[in-house]
Formats: C-alpha cells, sequence, structure tokens
C-alpha cells in the first residue's frame, strides 16, 4: 500500500524536474531573442536558470553592447546576475506582479571624442517587458555601478558611483495607497574621492508623466580625487579640498522645480609656481584660485550657490540670475548649509 502513494510521488517529482530543466533553454531562447530585437545595440546572455519551486529564474552575466565601436570594447550594460520572480503575497490579492533585482550592473556612459553614448538609439524598455511577463512591483540594485569615461581625454576621465545598492517599492501600488506618491525609492553609494551618496524617492510612476518628489546628496567628496576630470576638462587640478552636493526636485503632471546646491569647502588649486608648468597654465591657475578666494565665505572657508530650475517634459531653464546671486550671497552675507533646504512641498 505504502509503495502505491510513492508512484505519484515519483511522477510529480519527475515533472517537476523535467520542466525545470526542459525550460532553461526555452529561457535562453526567449532573452537571446530579445536582445536580437534591440535597434543600435546588441547584447549576450552566458545561462538561464529556472527555479520553479519560487517561481523565479535567473539570468547570468548579461552584457549589452553599442554598434558603435567603443575603446576596449566597454559594455554600455553589464550585470552578473538578474532575479526575476512572483511575489507570492501579491496573488493571495488576485494581482500577478514581479519582483526583479539587479546583482552587480554596470552602466557605462562613453564619450567617444564627439558625443556621449547614451544609448538612446535602444529600446531597453522593450528588452525588459519581454524578460518580464508581468508587471514590476519591487525593483532592487546591489553593488551598482555607473561610470562616465572618456578614453579620449588626457587623462583618461572615469567618474563614478559605485556600491550602489537601490530599493524601489509598490510601484504597481498593489499595496493600495490613498498616497499621490504610493512608490517608494531609496539609494546609496559612493563616488569618487569617498563622497557618500544618499537620496530618496517618492514617486507615482503608474501615470503617463511620472510624478515624483526627490532629495539626494553627495557629501565628503576629497577634491583631489577628481584631478583627472578638472585636468581633462578645466586645466587645472585642486590641491585640497571637499566638495557637498544637494538637490531637491518636484515633479507634477510633467512640471517640474528644483535645484541644486554645490558647496566647496577649504580649496586650493595646485602649486601655480610649479617650474614644469607654462606660463599660461600658471597663470590660469591663477586666475581659478583668484575667483574662489574672491567668492568665499571667509568664516565658512567654502565657496558655493545655489542653482534653481524648473521645466517641463519637453525642456528646462536654468535660472541664471538668481545663481549668480546666490554666489554673493554665500560669500558676503550668509553661508549656505550643507543640507537640503526643504523647501519644496508635493501637494495632494
Amino acid at each position: 500500500m505504502k509503495k502505491r502513494y510513492w508512484i505519484p510521488l515519483a511522477v510529480i517529482i519527475f515533472i517537476f524536474l523535467f520542466l525545470h530543466f526542459a525550460l532553461e533553454p526555452i529561457a535562453l531562447r526567449q532573452v537571446n531573442q530579445a536582445l536580437g530585437k534591440m535597434e543600435g545595440m546588441h547584447g549576450r546572455v552566458n545561462d538561464v536558470s529556472i527555479q520553479l519551486y519560487r517561481g523565479a529564474y535567473q539570468v547570468d552575466s548579461l552584457y549589452i553592447f553599442t554598434d558603435k565601436q567603443t575603446p576596449d570594447d566597454i559594455p554600455f550594460f553589464a550585470v552578473s546576475t538578474i532575479d526575476i520572480s512572483l511575489e507570492w503575497s501579491a496573488l493571495f490579492r488576485g494581482e500577478i506582479v514581479g519582483d526583479v533585482g539587479l546583482v552587480n550592473p554596470v552602466l557605462n556612459y562613453v564619450y567617444d571624442g564627439e558625443e556621449v553614448d547614451d544609448g538612446d538609439e535602444a529600446d531597453l524598455a522593450m528588452v525588459l517587458d519581454d524578460l518580464v511577463p508581468f508587471r514590476i512591483n519591487a525593483f532592487t540594485v546591489q553593488n551598482g555601478e555607473i561610470h562616465y569615461l572618456d578614453p579620449t581625454s588626457s587623462p583618461k576621465v572615469d567618474v563614478y558611483v559605485k556600491d550602489l545598492d537601490v530599493n524601489a517599492t509598490n510601484l504597481g501600488n498593489i499595496q493600495k495607497s490613498e498616497k499621490a506618491l504610493p512608490s517608494s525609492v531609496s539609494i546609496s553609494g559612493t563616488t569618487n574621492g569617498g563622497g557618500v551618496l544618499t537620496g530618496h524617492i517618492d514617486l507615482n510612476i503608474l501615470k503617463a508623466n511620472p510624478d515624483m518628489d526627490l532629495n539626494l546628496e553627495l557629501d565628503g567628496v576629497h577634491l583631489t580625487e577628481l584631478s583627472d576630470f578638472t585636468e581633462a576638462y578645466a586645466k587645472f587640478t585642486f590641491s585640497e579640498g571637499e566638495m557637498y552636493l544637494g538637490t531637491e526636485i518636484i515633479m507634477k503632471d510633467g512640471i517640474f522645480e528644483g535645484y541644486v546646491k554645490p558647496i566647496f569647502s577649504n580649496v586650493e588649486i595646485s602649486d601655480h609656481k610649479e617650474e614644469d608648468k607654462s606660463f599660461w597654465r600658471r597663470a590660469w591657475e591663477g586666475v581659478v584660485g583668484v575667483a574662489f578666494g574672491i567668492f568665499e565665505n571667509p568664516d565658512e572657508e567654502q565657496v558655493a550657490t545655489q542653482i534653481p530650475f524648473q521645466g517641463d517634459t519637453t525642456g528646462s531653464e536654468v535660472k541664471l540670475i538668481p545663481t549668480i546671486f546666490n554666489v554673493f550671497r554665500n560669500a558676503f552675507i550668509e553661508a549656505f548649509q550643507k543640507d537640503l533646504d526643504h523647501a519644496l512641498e508635493f501637494g495632494e
């Protein structure tokens, strides 16, 4: 009698294992077909693994390249693992949604001497739709990187955010909320010069023009670590100093406003008396040093401004006069603080 109970159990296990392994080549072909649909880009993936026991599959070692030839064949996007799974708790509420997690993703914006290849010619959203056969409700990034690379400059430039973690929840408003911005995104990472990046976004991504309330801060950047960038594009280097950068952005019904607040503290420009530099180079560094000195707040030893902007999804406008006024305000009236003003409110 007991043997009879083992027969159906063995059949179920056999069917489970058969589907587990039989579906993997089908899924791999599906992923490669999705990559083949991209215009202006091409990609490859090493493997796909099915995990039926949790309603998930993983894409391993995916690379996407632009059709433009970049030095050293730098991928536009690479990721070691993409984990795509059903959200079981939502199933009990009658919703079919899923979670997507990226492990060790790297996004490279490469300047080729004429323009930055930002991948705007490819419809990556279409690829994601093919990879994920259901609505995405949660999205995570673990240990991500974003790079701006200029291999054509001298010295070569690599400005990056590393150790990037992103946690986005309730993107599909599955946990029904009456809030105007029901979804939440937290961001953290590090940058060149030991900068610490933190941010939070409340948003409603379900609208045709998503609404959002964004706060982002970057603090503790040692300016000496940005020497390659300033040397390549501005022909001067920092010998001392730190940078803080804060921004707030509110967008509602396609109309946005916000500001960016950069603060440079204890700045020293590279010694312009070095004999191996030309006269014009030494003179230029002297001008930059004097400019920082003129607009430095003497009490806080910082140069700062606040750059307001506004616009809509068709264009934007930077407010030049308030930006210039804020330089003088920081220098001669009141020093800006290294934090967000929290002056913008989304409203209901």
